[in-house]
């Protein structure tokens, strides 16, 4: 069996010490890496196992995550799990054999952290993806985002005004997972500043490297929307 899966969200153009920033687009998605709407947070998976895993399918429904890993995996193997093992995962085995199902479990998210680029790749510190549906929310409850992510992929439509019922539902499970964590130096921070933690403040970008960086962002731009996709990077590094 060979396991394929990419590291989640591409690099934002902002991130000034990575060789890879600006190096990807979301397309339909929104925002890039270290954010929790779907642009940061979606990526795909190859499951490669003749005989076993029909070769050539595809699966656009499934939601599986790196917490499914472990189970599946040792289910798939036989192996049993270890005595003290305690994951939130669930074994998604029969889907990769082909099973058509839903997923039995939710998912959870923080990120207490900066989200670097734009203002609207930020959302809020808590998020929950059930069903169909995946809700963000600030601890105390406030500050709530629901989409319907079959329909909106690109999180663009907040359906909390029209789901009372399951935003109460979602906020409720989403705190209380919440509380289930242990302490952190990071929540405590946020709880008492109501603002992200900056994990790795950067140091200040000489003026000269500002200005070349805009230069050379300007150059791959092609149409100059103040927006770099792959296929004006690949161009402009044939120039």
């Amino acid at each position: 069996m060979i396991l394929f899966s990419s590291d989640n969200g591409p690099e934002d153009y902002h991130i000034r010490n990575a060789a890879n920033a600006g190096v990807g687009s979301t397309g339909p998605l929104r925002a890039r890496k270290r954010s929790m709407y779907e642009g940061g947070i979606r990526t795909f998976g190859l499951v490669r196992w003749p005989g076993r895993v029909a070769a050539g399918r595809r699966d656009d429904e499934f939601v599986m995550s790196a917490l499914d890993w472990m189970p599946t995996v040792a289910s798939l193997a036989g192996a049993p799990l270890p005595a003290e093992w305690a994951g939130n995962g669930e074994d998604v085995g029969d889907v990769w054999l082909s099973a058509r199902r839903p997923r039995r479990t939710d998912l959870h998210w923080e990120w207490l952290f900066r989200v670097v680029g734009e203002p609207a790749y930020t959302p809020p510190m808590l998020a929950v993806r059930s069903g169909p549906w995946k809700l963000f929310a600030q601890h105390d409850g406030s500050r709530v985002e629901l989409y319907h992510i079959p329909d909106d992929p690109g999180e663009r439509r907040n359906r909390a005004a029209d789901e009372p019922a399951v935003v109460s539902n979602l906020v409720a499970k989403a705190r209380e997972w919440q509380a289930s964590l242990p302490p952190a130096e990071a929540r405590a921070r946020v709880a008492a500043t109501g603002q992200p933690v900056d994990g790795r403040p950067a140091a200040p970008i000489p003026a000269a490297e500002r200005d070349r960086r805009r230069q050379m962002f300007r150059h791959k731009d092609a149409d100059g929307d103040g927006r770099l996709t792959e296929e004006e990077f690949i161009r402009a590094g044939r120039r």
